[in-house]
């Protein structure tokens, strides 16, 4: 198992600092907050949608570095994607995190900078607040639509 130092990685640094720009806005079908008791870590997430997909994306993230770099990987691929895409995504981290699953490939690839963080428990729910909050306002956009 690695240090806890060593799950801060260069390569986790460089995902949140390409994550775009996307804030909060008013105007969306969907919102949620999701918090995190035992880290503090919070993502509010707005977004629209057009039929069954994300048209529309933005969050604001007070969370750490593990839970900054999966919220950027969202900002920078929830456009054009549906609730099943975003499920399928949560499903992956949970396997990856908790029953030895690969990593992420495709347009979340980036996510396999948080491999080496699936031996600390603890982590864990600080990078899973982003899909949490994504699909419930993902379920409150389409049930307002």
């Amino acid at each position: 198992m690695d240090a806890p130092e060593d799950i801060y990685s260069t390569k986790i640094l460089e995902v949140v600092a390409s994550m775009p720009q996307s804030e909060a806005f008013e105007g969306a079908d969907g919102s949620a907050t999701k918090n995190s008791k035992l880290c503090g870590s919070k993502i509010h997430v707005d977004l629209n949608v057009s039929g069954e997909k994300i048209t529309r994306y933005g969050q604001t993230v007070e969370a750490c570095l593990l839970g900054q770099a999966a919220a950027s990987v969202m900002a920078q691929n929830a456009v054009g994607l549906t609730k099943s895409d975003i499920e399928a995504i949560r499903d992956e981290m949970l396997a990856m995190l908790k029953e030895e699953g690969p990593a992420p490939k495709g347009i979340w690839a980036d996510l396999e900078v948080l491999y080496p963080v699936k031996d600390y428990k603890p982590r864990h729910t600080s990078m899973m607040l982003v899909f949490e909050a994504t699909l419930t306002a993902m379920a409150e956009a389409l049930k307002n639509k």
